[in-house]
């Protein structure tokens, strides 16, 4: 299970691949505190579990730098 902190208005996005076999994924709340959320994700290692704010970090380092 991966454990993740998460503050209000933060997101954790969930990418699951086609398939012909059910994908089954947990999302559990393991603590709530004065300002964050700690989330417990289950799932298969096909599906990719990404924190957006490091998604649109990585877009911008791979845009094209205009000439």
């Amino acid at each position: 299970m991966l454990i993740l902190s998460r503050k209000p208005g933060e997101e954790i996005q969930l990418r699951i691949p086609p398939s012909a076999e059910e994908q089954i994924v947990t999302i559990r709340t393991v603590r709530i505190g004065s300002n964050t959320a700690r989330i417990g994700v289950e799932a298969d290692r096909q599906v990719e579990i990404v924190r957006v704010e490091l998604l649109e970090k990585l877009e911008t380092q791979l845009e094209p730098v205009p000439a």
